[in-house]
């Protein structure tokens, strides 16, 4: 009779939850644990299970509700019962949790990385429509954000606000969206410069827009991936090292009186895993420590806003080790000319002369050791050399010198810029996809070794015990 009675109720709510669903949101906690009470002083296990469905039920109507309550009530109980979730998983399923940890830390990363490029595109391409449109910016961004109360409305007020206190469009957007790119920022403010701030706005929408789809598209194998799979293999093997290798030692010690030992690979992984943990843990909580601050760092490098004018001290490591080593210095000087040459373009189709140009593209954010190149063609032209002598003479390439080389492009720089400026930029995307493409089976290969050694040093020990029990029994 009380099971028939529970599942009365929870229809009950069902149908208040359509009516009325402020009353079925706030009586459905308390019907829900009266009834659960009920249930279990009347010792009966389906009523008290069918009970539980009373809170559910009660709040069906916040799903589809588009009212603000509803979707911050919504919102409130998905990060509970998240957070309720990962706290069980931490304390009951701890090894579980360790394993799959590498797996969550790549996800919140990817997904944390995702949204700020999306919010940026979506802030970037209103503000560059609104401009294009001739239509007062402020009141635009205003507009654009109406009612809404979620970030990107936020972050478009804030720019507003600045705006009408009468700051430029750079100074704005550093106030009320401290979490701009500074590629963006660097670009707004150069082209505030020489007035063409809608072309610089079409420039770094179409970035933003080629970087949206290349994270969109569909890899083979994801660059995480070998991260992921060491994580849960270190997490396998050193279980492994612990509960059940040092039993296949004794095993062997017993049945060979002490004559026989482990394999070379197997004893290798266990006296890593002595290291590791012995000594009450400081060698693992100091190899755990030093690849938490790795990620702590790199992440903290990765979603700060960087300095153009003036770098951090860690933008200058950065930018140092990605200029003098090999590999990574050709992408480094061609991702930096993109920049400057799309910048110079805009500024001589404006009518800027040279020098001016090539003075308002050391505010774009380029490599640090880059911008001393440019800093350098900048005083041979104020010194009166020839542009193009200068330019490859400061390091800047072939290419730039024969942009600016007046007897064979007399009167026609600014076409051959937008030309390298597509050349710069599909080189560039080439060469990434290649060295990807190049990259990615070498990785697989290392971790098939790391994969095969490990078996390999699993099932060592049993053919081991093996060869020891055909030994006493064959004569």
């Amino acid at each position: 009779m009380l099971v028939i009675i529970v599942i009365t109720v929870v229809v009950l709510y069902v149908i208040l939850a359509a009516k009325m669903p402020k009353a079925a949101l706030v009586t459905s906690p308390v019907a829900t644990i009266a009834f659960f009470m009920l249930s279990l002083t009347s010792e009966s296990p389906a009523a008290a299970g069918i009970s539980l469905l009373i809170l559910p039920a009660g709040l069906l109507s916040l799903v589809a509700d588009k009212r603000a309550w509803a979707r911050k009530v919504v919102k409130g109980l998905f990060q509970v019962l998240g957070g309720g979730c990962l706290l069980a998983i931490a304390v009951f399923l701890w090894p579980l949790a360790l394993m799959l940890s590498p797996i969550f830390i790549t996800i919140i990363l990817r997904y944390l990385l995702i949204a700020r490029n999306s919010r940026a595109l979506y802030v970037i391409s209103t503000i560059g429509t609104a401009m294009r449109q001739n239509l007062p910016l402020a009141m635009a961004l205003e507009t654009a954000a109406g009612q809404n109360s979620d970030k990107r409305a936020r972050i478009l007020r804030g720019i507003s606000k600045w705006l009408v206190q009468g700051h430029s469009l750079s100074d704005a957007i550093k106030q009320g969206y401290r979490g701009c790119p500074a590629q963006a920022v660097a670009m707004i403010i150069a082209a505030e410069e020489i007035d063409q701030v809608p072309r610089a706005l079409r420039s770094i929408e179409a970035d933003m827009v080629e970087k949206a789809d290349e994270s969109k598209k569909v890899k083979p194998v994801d660059m995480a991936y070998p991260f992921i799979v060491l994580s849960c293999a270190f997490f396998i093997v050193m279980g492994l090292m612990i509960f059940i290798v040092p039993n296949f030692a004794a095993v062997l010690s017993d049945m060979s009186d002490g004559e026989t030992s482990l394999p070379a690979p197997t004893q290798f992984l266990l006296n890593f895993s002595n290291l590791l943990f012995g000594g009450r843990g400081i060698v693992l909580l100091g190899f755990v420590g030093v690849i938490a601050g790795t990620i702590s760092i790199a992440t903290f490098i990765r979603f700060r806003a960087r300095r153009p004018q003036r770098p951090y001290l860690l933008s200058r490591i950065g930018d140092f080790l990605k200029w003098h080593l090999p590999f990574l210095r050709w992408f480094e000087m061609n991702y930096s000319l993109v920049q400057v040459v799309s910048f110079l373009k805009v500024s001589l189709n404006a009518g800027c002369a040279l020098d001016e140009a090539i003075r308002n593209s050391l505010r774009l954010d380029t490599n640090y050791f880059f911008q001393k190149r440019l800093k350098r063609w900048l005083r041979k032209v104020e010194a009166g050399d020839n542009v193009s002598s200068a330019a490859g003479k400061s390091g800047m390439g072939r290419p730039i010198a024969w942009a600016f080389d007046d007897k064979v492009n007399e009167a026609n720089t600014p076409e051959i810029l937008g030309m390298l400026e597509e050349f710069y930029r599909s080189n560039y995307n080439f060469r990434i996809n290649i060295a990807k493409s190049a990259a990615m089976p070498f990785m697989v290969l290392g971790l098939g070794a790391i994969v095969g050694f490990i078996v390999f040093a699993m099932f060592m020990p049993m053919f081991t015990i093996l060869s020891v029990l055909t030994a006493d029994v064959v004569p």
